[in-house]
């Protein structure tokens, strides 16, 4: 009965034990899917200040491309809001001072009388090794900004 008993006993450690390792590896899972999460966030914050910023992002797959259209027109009409809340979603999204200006001044002033849309993708085929499709992404107004400036420009010389 001894016998009997200290195998119940060591069974029973054991099997706790085993429950104490998977109840670590479901928490250790959790983490991994936190972080995981963290760093996709993260990713799409650094492409939507960089839209932002630059204007155009050359060369993206279309996937992302449409992603980060909709987290940059969402920049946008909070920008064309401009109330202290929107002011503070929009700074607690992008990751400077001055991309948050950018939003709440130039593209206020350029995007006022429209409304959404604030962004164009452009397909240019599809990429070598894994066809992947890929596209570039632009804010609307500010290509023909710099096609009105590079056709003067083009004129200017013509002329002369």
């Amino acid at each position: 009965m001894k016998k009997l008993e200290q195998i119940r006993q060591e069974s029973k450690e054991i099997k706790d034990k085993i429950d104490d390792t998977e109840e670590r590896l479901r928490q250790l899972k959790n983490q991994e899917q936190k972080i995981l999460k963290q760093d996709i966030v993260k990713r799409r914050k650094e492409r939507t200040h960089r839209l932002i910023t630059r204007g155009a992002i050359l060369e993206s797959l279309i996937e992302k491309a449409k992603e980060l259209r909709r987290l940059a027109d969402k920049m946008v009409t909070l920008g064309k809001r401009n109330d202290l809340h929107a002011k503070r979603q929009v700074n607690s999204f992008l990751f400077d001072n001055e991309a948050a200006k950018k939003v709440f001044t130039e593209y206020n002033a350029k995007y006022e009388s429209r409304n959404g849309g604030y962004t164009r993708i452009i397909k240019t085929g599809v990429r070598r090794g894994d066809a992947a499709e890929m596209c570039i992404i632009e804010m609307v107004l500010i290509l023909k900004t710099v096609l009105n400036r590079l056709f003067v420009y083009i004129k200017s010389l013509a002329l002369h």
